[in-house]
């Protein structure tokens, strides 16, 4: 978290953002029982009031 809000001179990070990323994924894998996997890797989560990117997204369909 400290990373996050901005140490040695970097910027504070876009928390809301970066909240609204996990909050929307939890979504996904709650509304999609037929999800088997998923990964976002790397998330960048950028400067404050300037967002989240999803660079690579791994989603793999499954189960049930």
């Amino acid at each position: 978290f400290p990373l996050l809000k901005g140490v040695r001179g970097s910027k504070e990070a876009d928390i809301e953002a970066l909240v609204d990323c996990i909050v929307r994924f939890a979504c996904l894998v709650s509304d999609l029982p037929e999800l088997a996997e998923g990964e976002i890797n790397p998330l960048m989560v950028l400067s404050k009031d300037k967002g989240a990117v999803a660079v690579d997204v791994r989603l793999i369909l499954g189960g049930e």
